[in-house]
């Protein structure tokens, strides 16, 4: 997926509160967002917090309607699974 892919796309009110489960990034915010964008921040996380950002992850994924966000989600769920074998690999 593209980089401004997900920022063409429409924000409903229904959305906005998908955000609450787990929120997009946003190109436009900052360097950090770019970097959670393209799953360059994976490697800088704990297990813990691996561990975390992934049930938020399925759980967006269980109720985003949009097929856009679902494809970064599903693209995201793919990159910690391969960090997660990456760091099962290295121990």
């Amino acid at each position: 997926m593209s980089g401004g892919d997900l920022l063409h796309v429409q924000y409903s009110p229904r959305d906005r509160s998908l955000d609450h489960i787990y929120r997009l990034p946003r190109d436009t915010a900052s360097l950090e967002e770019w970097h959670r964008r393209r799953q360059l921040d994976l490697a800088a996380m704990d297990d813990a917090a691996l561990a975390a950002e992934a049930l938020r992850v399925v759980h967006r994924f269980s109720y985003e309607p949009d097929r856009y966000r679902r494809a970064w989600l599903a693209e995201r769920r793919d990159a910690m699974q391969a960090e997660r074998r990456r760091r099962e690999a290295v121990r």
